[in-house]
């Protein structure tokens, strides 16, 4: 497979050199510019409420050397499909995805903060999980780990890696289609107990439910309600958590009868 470079904002990013760069799809092999096309007419079937106003060009525009659109395109339609049949049956369907951080460490070289990513997106609030929206919003719910603090605070914990963005970076969450994230982890505290509850507020003003260690969500999903807790296991192994474990679930149970 032969391959160019090119350059973008000072970043390397690989391209097809022409249409002889192949993708294999469950209706057989079709060359780049093929299943370019075909992701063109798949956008244009989508149901409206799954791309927000000039998302489909974008997506296009954007779209990676392995034609990655078209593959979102069809994932997009069958999560559609899929979400009606669900809602049929009452059935409660869960999307959980992992560590997430908007912002950067103090020490990090410029040209790879995040910070930088985000002025180059023309302060795009939706652009870090744009091409995951079409599967967090036809879900019943979508969580994800929030590894980092959202807070303008200069006091930081002694350790190596210390995430912070500004509490507007919260809604980065709600913009993606995530309804709940987690603070149990190891960075949650990287600002002291002032950036934890900088952060818990930031996600309360933009809409984003949270859990933790120490608190359980209760959230009412399709007539059922659900209890939402974690735990940080940086330090720790999983069987010494068992007993801590059956007593969260035993006070979850006991607790969400009464909500």
């Amino acid at each position: 497979m032969r391959r160019r470079l090119c350059r973008r904002r000072g970043r390397q990013r690989l391209r097809p050199s022409s249409v002889r760069y192949f993708r294999k799809y469950p209706g057989g092999d079709v060359p780049f510019a093929k299943a370019r096309k075909r992701a063109e007419g798949a956008l244009k079937e989508l149901p409206g409420a799954l791309l927000w106003p000039g998302q489909s060009q974008q997506l296009l525009k954007d779209a990676p050397a392995d034609a990655q659109v078209f593959d979102l395109a069809l994932a997009a339609c069958h999560m559609a499909c899929l979400r009606e049949e669900e809602q049929a049956q009452g059935v409660l369907s869960v999307t959980a995805a992992g560590d997430t951080t908007f912002g950067a460490y103090p020490e990090v070289e410029p040209w790879l903060s995040f910070f930088r990513e985000y002025c180059d997106r023309r302060e795009d609030m939706g652009f870090p999980l744009r091409y995951c929206r079409p599967f967090f919003y036809h879900d019943s719910l979508t969580l994800l780990n929030c590894e980092g603090t959202f807070t303008e605070t200069g006091d930081m914990a002694h350790k190596k890696y210390r995430f912070k963005g500004p509490p507007a970076f919260a809604g980065m969450f709600s913009a993606g289609g995530v309804e709940l994230v987690n603070l149990a982890n190891s960075h949650t505290m990287d600002y002291k107990l002032p950036g934890f509850e900088d952060t818990k507020k930031a996600l309360e003003e933009a809409g984003v439910g949270f859990f933790g260690e120490d608190s359980i969500r209760y959230v009412e999903v399709c007539g059922k309600t659900a209890a939402f807790w974690g735990y940080d296991l940086f330090g720790r192994e999983p069987e010494d958590l068992a007993e801590r474990l059956a007593e969260d679930i035993a006070r979850a149970e006991k607790t969400g009868r009464s909500c």
